[in-house]
């Protein structure tokens, strides 16, 4: 399959991307016949279920950090460690990031010169009331 093609989830045909009519929803992409026999989900379903998946994400996240202490806690100062079925390596990453503020502040004039502005989209999601 093409990295441009999707599949319907619910006749699982093949959805080129010149296809006219087909949607993605929370359940998946369909195709355009498929589309046409689904109703559209109102506003509130779609904004309820997008924070009740963020709302899983932020305690899955902090789940993932829990365990991630405890494989910390469990190596103590070994740097890698197996048990047959998982090896897990412990690295110090080292890297340099360019000073931003700092260079903005000693270098105004240059730093407005090569200050490029950029855009993007924010979706914020709840209760009207």
């Amino acid at each position: 399959m093409k990295d441009e093609e999707r599949v319907c989830g619910d006749c699982g045909s093949i959805i080129t991307p010149d296809e006219t009519g087909a949607r993605v929803s929370p359940t998946g992409w369909h195709c355009t016949d498929c589309a046409k026999e689904q109703e559209e989900e109102p506003m509130s379903v779609l904004a309820a279920m997008y924070n009740d998946v963020s709302s899983q994400i932020k305690t899955l996240e902090k789940k993932k950090d829990a365990l991630k202490e405890a494989i910390y806690a469990r190596l103590g100062d070994n740097l890698e460690a197996t048990d047959g079925h998982y090896r897990v390596v412990r690295k110090v990453v080292f890297s340099s990031r360019f000073d931003s503020s700092k260079f903005k502040e000693e270098n105004k004039e240059l730093a407005e010169k090569y200050t490029v502005k950029t855009s993007s989209e924010r979706l914020t999601v709840e209760l009207a009331f």
